[in-house]
């Protein structure tokens, strides 16, 4: 039997028991029809002694007003990548921003910055950011739930390519996609190979352009910060299909796929 995982934003420990927020109540009891002695899996984001994991629980009350859990065991799967990839996504229109930002969630990554490019074809006010922010960790969270991951990725206010590109010089292995990266697909430059990459890079920062691309001159600004252009095959990929295939590629050179 399928036992549903929830992310709980309280904290939590073993054998003590908790009330559930309104938001996971409502899943459990209302859409899920979880009735009391149910199991579930809970995880906070929150490390212990330095691991990260999930509890296990039992839905101990019910009634109209609340939901109450047992928790049992804390345990710490090894779920989460050992490469951590910083994903500096250039904003693209609506339902694919949202689609791009749960699939890198289930690729694993570990940070995610929506950024502002000169072709960013999406209007985002100061004053609509908060709202946009919830959204986005809803997704992301929801992402987590389903994949079994027992960490979120850091999600970061947008911002702008070109401020994102300048903090990104601790990082010791950067690729930036374009499909013009190199003409020929087999140098080391086009994409990544185990030639290319180092077997103790474990930190990786990967930029990638919006629907219309990156333009030269933001090309050139990621190239003089020691970003490497990356180049995943002879054909041109949309905006959100390009930055989950570099994941999969990544995670097969360096990862744990």
């Amino acid at each position: 039997m399928h036992i549903p995982r929830i992310y709980i934003p309280l904290p939590l420990s073993e054998h003590t028991q908790i009330e559930l927020d309104k938001a996971s109540m409502h899943h459990l009891v209302t859409v899920m029809r979880m009735k009391v002695g149910r199991q579930v899996i809970l995880f906070n984001n929150v490390p212990i002694d330095g691991r990260y994991g999930e509890f296990t629980a039992t839905l101990a009350s019910v009634d109209k007003k609340q939901a109450r859990v047992d928790i049992g065991e804390f345990v710490s799967p090894q779920i989460e990548s050992p490469l951590q990839v910083h994903l500096g996504a250039c904003l693209i229109k609506n339902d694919r921003m949202d689609w791009l930002l749960q699939k890198a969630t289930e690729l694993g990554v570990s940070e995610i910055t929506p950024l502002f490019s000169q072709y960013t074809d999406v209007k985002l006010p100061a004053e609509r950011i908060e709202k946009k922010m919830g959204h986005w960790r809803k997704i992301v969270i929801n992402a987590c739930e389903q994949s079994g991951r027992v960490r979120l990725p850091v999600l970061h206010t947008p911002l702008a390519l070109e401020k994102w590109v300048a903090s990104s010089t601790h990082v010791r292995q950067k690729f930036v996609l374009h499909p013009y990266a190199s003409s020929s697909p087999h140098t080391s430059a086009d994409r990544p190979q185990e030639s290319s990459l180092s077997s103790d890079i474990n930190a990786i920062a990967l930029l990638v352009g919006p629907e219309g691309g990156l333009t030269e001159d933001e090309v050139d600004l990621a190239v003089q910060s020691q970003f490497k252009g990356m180049r995943l095959g002879p054909r041109i990929l949309r905006a959100e299909t390009a930055p989950l295939v570099a994941l999969a590629v990544l995670s097969q050179q360096l990862g744990d796929f």
